[in-house]
């Protein structure tokens, strides 16, 4: 588990983030809520999720400001 709740990480920092760890095939759950992100880092929310080795089954999205455009990116 990874959580990253209530920092001001923002779009840019998620995406340096999920560089290191969009590979990771032991991190199951992932909590982001209230960390300032945006649509700028739903693509690499994605490209994290469809990993064919990931294992991330949780993932915490509350309190950002995705909007339906991110959303859909991700999902």
């Amino acid at each position: 588990m990874l959580k990253l709740d209530h920092n001001p990480i923002g779009s840019e920092g998620l995406n340096a983030l999920i560089k290191g760890i969009h590979t990771n095939e032991n991190l199951k759950i992932l909590s982001l809520t209230y960390c300032n992100l945006d649509v700028g880092c739903s693509r690499a929310l994605f490209e994290m999720l469809i990993y064919t080795k990931g294992k991330v089954e949780e993932l915490y999205l509350q309190g950002n400001n995705f909007r339906n455009e991110g959303f859909i990116q991700i999902m």
